[in-house]
């Protein structure tokens, strides 16, 4: 499934619940906050939010 396949458009990816590429400091699990079109802005379960590029996610369906 491809990004866009899940999303029609990029504002419908805010608060979509999303697997880290990578781990970052043992934490993949979290949901999207905030959107910056080339980058989103991530809470992680442990409450952190976290920079990432839009390849170092995977939406959860």
């Amino acid at each position: 499934m491809g990004y866009y396949d899940f999303c029609e458009n990029a504002s419908d990816i805010i608060g979509c619940f999303c697997t880290l590429v990578l781990a970052y400091k043992g934490h993949r699990e979290g949901r999207v906050v905030q959107d910056f079109g080339t980058s989103l802005i991530v809470e992680l379960t442990n409450g952190r939010e976290i920079e990432v590029s839009r390849d170092e996610i995977i939406l959860d369906d």
